[in-house]
């Protein structure tokens, strides 16, 4: 098992990494598909076989751990729009293992303004992720 590690901003590293860094963020990259949002609540992926990440939005996908301790995956397709059907069923199926979903620019690190973040969170992570202030 690899050791996540924590980021830090590098003059020569990739814009996306810096842009985490900046936030505390820590890339957790330790299994084979930690973009699946299953990986939240310790489910396992099922790619290849039909798993519920299996879709066109899921671009730019990486697993994080915010400041707090709090883990999210964050998808950052270039369309959202393109998407909206294929998300509204994977919200429906996600619901039942207390996953949510929300879209929100404060997620994005891969091309902000060019790319929508989609944010996959524990239920009872909400508050936390998304406060109103």
């Amino acid at each position: 098992m690899t050791v996540p590690k924590k980021l830090r901003v590098r003059p020569y590293a990739p814009a996306w990494q810096n842009r985490a860094a900046e936030k505390g963020w820590t890339l957790l990259d330790h299994h084979a598909t930690p973009d699946c949002p299953l990986r939240l609540v310790n489910k396992k992926c099922q790619w290849p076989n039909d798993c519920l990440c299996e879709i066109r939005a899921n671009d730019h996908a990486r697993k994080w751990r915010n400041a707090d301790g709090i883990e999210f995956v964050v998808w950052e397709p270039y369309s959202v729009t393109a998407h909206l059907p294929e998300l509204a069923k994977l919200q429906d199926a996600l619901r039942p293992y207390g996953i949510g979903m929300q879209i929100d620019s404060r997620y994005e690190t891969w091309n902000p303004g060019n790319c929508a973040a989609i944010v996959f969170y524990r239920d009872q992570d909400f508050n936390a992720l998304f406060p109103l202030s």
